[in-house]
């Protein structure tokens, strides 16, 4: 938990390693998704790179404001919600891949659960923006 509020960048950059690793040794799956009456057939390391694109930013955001002082239970939220979301959403491609023939139900409980968790990481940014103007506005340096 020192972590998340210590040092937020290097938890989100120990995920991005996770998450890169894991989706450059298993480049060959790939994240089936319906979507009404289209088919999406999307590369494990196709979602694995942007999220680590994303990841390193937030992690730069952090690493910029690192002499301000945050606010402790919003920062281990956000890295919380964003390192989990990103780690399932990599975790739900690797599965995917696993099995065969996935039926219609499993479809949609996958793209409910990516859904839930691309609004879960939406409110998680709010979050983070609330975090870096309080900081801002704040004069008081971190320790």
């Amino acid at each position: 938990m020192k972590l998340l509020q210590n040092k937020p960048y290097q938890a989100l950059w120990y995920t991005m390693l996770i998450i890169l690793l894991v989706s450059l040794i298993r480049s060959n799956s790939s994240l089936d998704l319906q979507l009404h009456d289209t088919y999406f057939v999307v590369a494990t390391i196709q979602i694995g790179i942007p999220l680590c694109i994303v990841l390193g930013i937030l992690g730069l955001a952090y690493w910029v404001v690192r002499t301000k002082k945050l606010v402790d239970w919003m920062t281990a939220v956000h890295v919380g919600i964003i390192a989990f979301s990103f780690l399932a959403i990599i975790t739900a491609t690797v599965t995917n891949s696993v099995v065969i023939r996935p039926s219609f139900k499993q479809y949609q409980v996958l793209s409910q659960m990516l859904t839930f968790l691309i609004v879960l990481l939406a409110l998680a940014q709010l979050v983070f923006v609330l975090n870096l103007i309080i900081s801002l506005t704040n004069n008081e340096k971190s320790l």
